[in-house]
């Protein structure tokens, strides 16, 4: 496949990213109905890397007044407090992830009811064998693109507890998709965006729900672009990170604002701004308008795939193909339990 059909493969697999929501919500709503999971108090999200964000969104997606606790987990082992209260979802999408088998099995082993997400692998053939229902989503794809339908399945699957609203998710999507049909079908904005990161590493700063977003515009940066950058958050970073951002020169910003945030987060990106330009590097605010905190919070995580693709497209690299993590992937596998 020549270079521009790759881009032009994965700027349109992003652009589905709508489509795959839906799909994976209609399969996990399908499962939900059989499993009767409306008693649970406790949420545990399992996965490390690309399934392993999953968690991360579904958590953000959350009603922020349900009663639920709801933890997005990324080791080996569950954590202490897990127990038959506590409903666990592990989501790895080549279900070969060492880390995820061994914190799901560790989460059985403590009393949890375990569900999981992934298109095939061990996971599901061991999960499978001790009775655990195993969401299968589409194979083919690089875990980071699956994102989309495995968030959609683990949504789904959560409908009938507390905090998870399924006319909200899909409302979210809808809106979604919209947005993505003023994009057009170019690279246009993203390149432009994309370009003020060449030759800087990329710090992505944000907060509360849009975090989770920031870590994937970093993550996807990462792996499709072959690029170093780095996620901070606030308001932590007000307190530390900023003594550290020297060699400006080397830098390049991004903040991403919500439309719903605190006065005092305003302020300080309007400082973290001025003293970055002040200091010659660049920055580039991100706002896109939603009429609420999952719609905005999906447009965040499309913008991040799509900025990734572009900046792909200007250093000539692959989207698709990863270099290093393949090498050290033997390591961790010959730990599968």
């Amino acid at each position: 496949m020549r270079s521009e059909e790759i881009f032009q493969q994965a700027w349109q697999t992003t652009l589905n990213s709508p489509n795959m929501y839906l799909e994976g919500f209609r399969k996990g709503v399908e499962a939900a109905s059989e499993l009767g999971l409306s008693s649970f108090r406790k949420l545990l999200l399992l996965g490390v890397g690309g399934s392993g964000i999953v968690g991360d969104i579904v958590a953000a997606l959350k009603e922020p007044s349900t009663q639920i606790i709801v933890h997005s987990h990324k080791d080996i082992t569950a954590p202490a407090w897990v127990g038959p209260d506590t409903l666990a979802v592990a989501v790895s999408y080549s279900g070969n992830t060492a880390e995820t088998l061994m914190s799901s099995l560790d989460a059985l082993s403590k009393g949890a009811r375990l569900v999981a997400v992934s298109s095939g692998g061990r996971l599901t053939k061991v999960l499978s064998s001790k009775g655990v229902v195993v969401v299968r989503v589409s194979e083919g794809f690089e875990p980071r693109y699956a994102v989309p339908e495995m968030v959609g399945a683990a949504y789904g699957m959560l409908t009938g507890l507390d905090g998870f609203p399924a006319s909200s998710f899909q409302k979210a999507v809808e809106e979604l998709a919209d947005f993505l049909k003023t994009l057009g079908r170019n690279f246009g904005r993203e390149l432009s965006a994309a370009e003020s990161f060449l030759n800087r590493i990329v710090v992505c700063v944000s907060h509360s729900h849009l975090a989770v977003a920031a870590h994937r515009l970093k993550a996807q940066l990462n792996e499709n672009a072959k690029h170093p950058a780095y996620a901070v958050l606030l308001p932590e970073a007000s307190h530390n990170e900023i003594e550290g951002w020297t060699d400006m020169e080397k830098l390049a910003f991004v903040f991403l604002r919500s439309v719903f945030q605190h006065a005092i987060y305003s302020d300080v990106f309007d400082w973290m701004r001025d003293f970055v330009l002040s200091r010659g590097s660049v920055c580039r605010d991100v706002v896109i308008e939603s009429s609420g905190f999952r719609a905005e919070l999906l447009k965040h995580i499309c913008y991040a795939d799509l900025v990734s693709v572009a900046l792909a497209r200007l250093k000539n690299v692959n989207p698709f193909e990863l270099y290093t993590i393949p090498l050290l992937r033997p390591r961790l596998r010959k730990h599968l339990p």
